[in-house]
């Protein structure tokens, strides 16, 4: 258990969403990038390119080896596969999907079913890990209220 308080674990997750969004954005120059913006946009099928969403609600069900970002008011990932996967949304959903790494940032997040092969970072005033979600690394759980219940190999850090 964590002797931090739970401003100071939030203040540790959002430090560590800026460096991961600096490390991640700084090959972007090199690379393509797909946007798509507005007030309910829907995300299905292949993309090859790093993906940036934004919009009030959103549904992510891409199929890519590269990175998504999106905010917006609610974003259900359903179904999609992504390299790395960061979601910042008042209500945040992971449903059937895979990603290698999730960094999730939140008012409620329920990561219902699904695979994050490597670690999971998410912070949110409740967060949930259900029965059929997978962690293969460690899960970094900042919360007022958090609940697990699927299986995490790694370390559970709260």
């Amino acid at each position: 258990m964590s002797l931090l308080s739970p401003a100071a674990r939030m203040r540790q997750v959002l430090a560590l969403l800026t460096a991961v969004l600096a490390v991640s954005a700084a090959p972007l120059a090199a690379q393509a990038v797909e946007f798509r913006t507005g007030r309910q946009v829907e995300i299905i099928g292949a993309f090859e390119d790093v993906l940036f969403v934004s919009g009030d609600r959103i549904r992510l069900a891409p199929q890519s080896e590269d990175d998504v970002f999106a905010a917006a008011e609610t974003i259900a990932f359903d179904g999609g596969r992504a390299l790395n996967l960061f979601l910042a949304a008042g209500q945040v959903r992971f449903q059937d999907g895979q990603a290698r790494d999730a960094l999730l940032l939140g008012r409620d997040i329920d990561f219902e079913d699904g695979v994050v092969a490597d670690d999971v970072y998410a912070a949110g005033r409740n967060v949930r890990v259900g029965p059929g979600f997978e962690v293969g690394g460690t899960a970094f759980l900042a919360g007022q209220t958090v609940t697990t219940e699927g299986p995490i190999a790694g370390e559970l850090r709260t």
